[in-house]
């Protein structure tokens, strides 16, 4: 995947563009990496706690996830940019759409690196 750049509200954004098929023609959407705030949004948005026998229960409402990441990383596409048209799209597309989102804005560990956690004598806090 290839990672692009551009200026967007006076702002660097990170982006990929999947290339589709859009009434019978070629066409293009862009997807932007999301920042941690945005990221923390959307999951905050489809998450739910609730305390059962005591015992706190989180539940992620999944649908939700994938239709919300797509409305908030899409920044150019040939339909318009709403849960709405999100919902409405092909299923196949819309599995695509949502795999190149999970590939662009997921961390994972690079090959032959530890954790990049701190270990407990690294942490320190506040008093």
């Amino acid at each position: 995947m290839d990672i692009l750049e551009k200026e967007i509200g006076g702002r660097n954004v990170k982006f990929t563009e999947v290339k589709i098929i859009w009434n019978k023609k070629e066409d293009t959407v862009q997807i932007k990496k999301l920042t941690f705030g945005e990221i923390n949004e959307l999951n905050a948005s489809v998450t739910r706690t609730s305390i059962v026998a005591g015992q706190p229960k989180m539940d992620m409402d999944i649908r939700g996830m994938s239709e919300n990441c797509l409305v908030k990383s899409i920044i150019k596409a040939p339909f318009s940019i709403n849960l709405q048209e999100i919902r409405a799209l092909d299923r196949e597309l819309g599995e695509e759409l949502v795999s190149v989102f999970n590939e662009l804005n997921t961390t994972t560990p690079k090959k032959n690196e530890t954790s990049s956690l701190p270990s407990e004598t690294e942490v320190t806090t506040k008093a």
